[in-house]
């Protein structure tokens, strides 16, 4: 099915440069200036300039601690307002909110991605209909694992999963199949997953409806791209051609 829809389809169709030329008279103007640095400084004794270096490293050190601390409390700040959003769409009970909140943050530490990043993905997850914690936990790992198999972000691998279950009424348990369809198309064809998440939309719910799987969607659009057609025009295509086939249908 997949090979005939792509026969069907067929047949209707960085410079940068620096200037260093007075560097070397700008070096010999400073030797002047040193030979009056080190008489101005003869007085000082080594352990002196020891000390004063020690006390500067210190104090930097004083600073980079501080902006460490300073910077993880803003995570965690925006941990926890990112977090709230997803409390708006399940209604969960502050000490669940909490733990959940803790298991999204672990999931981050896990697959090397910021916690507010997750916990966006948290949000689109749900928001896609996936409110059960356990289910929206299991498909955020999963998204976790197919961003880095595919090389994005794990709110667009999110994004073309859920979409993808959604129009064909699959559910949290079918996630990792999905994903391992999904990553074949790209690997097979020429083709990335933000590019799937903003066009596979397109022929998903048509194909579904029409009884044509998932496994031949991704199978077309992977022979189609090799041939040289972008993403979105064989998603627009498979689109136009599913339609014209269901109305031949009824006809």
């Amino acid at each position: 099915m997949a090979r005939r829809l792509v026969e069907l389809v067929l047949q209707g169709k960085d410079e940068t440069k620096a200037a260093f030329a007075s560097a070397d008279s700008s070096l010999k103007g400073l030797g002047g200036s040193a030979d009056g640095a080190s008489k101005s400084f003869g007085g000082l004794n080594v352990s002196s300039l020891k000390m004063a270096g020690g006390l500067a490293a210190a104090g930097a050190a004083v600073v980079t601690l501080g902006k460490y601390f300073s910077d993880a409390a803003t995570r965690a700040g925006e941990l926890e307002a990112a977090m709230a959003e997803v409390r708006t769409l399940t209604n969960a009970m502050p000490k669940e909110q909490r733990i959940l909140t803790n298991q999204v943050r672990d999931l981050s530490v896990k697959f090397g991605q910021l916690d507010t990043t997750m916990a966006k993905a948290a949000y689109n997850i749900t928001s896609a209909g996936f409110g059960d914690s356990a289910e929206m936990l299991a498909l955020l790992e999963v998204s976790a694992k197919a961003a880095i198999a595919g090389i994005t972000d794990v709110n667009t691998a999110a994004t073309l999963l859920t979409q993808s279950l959604n129009a064909y009424g699959a559910g949290a348990d079918e996630a990792a199949k999905y994903s391992d369809i999904l990553f074949a198309t790209v690997k097979g064809g020429v083709t990335t997953f933000p590019e799937l998440a903003a066009n596979l939309g397109k022929v998903t719910g048509i194909a579904a409806t029409a009884g044509i799987t998932f496994e031949e969607v991704a199978a077309a659009i992977a022979v189609m791209t090799q041939k040289g057609i972008n993403t979105a025009e064989a998603t627009t295509a498979l689109n136009a051609l599913i339609l014209a086939m269901v109305s031949g249908s009824e006809e």
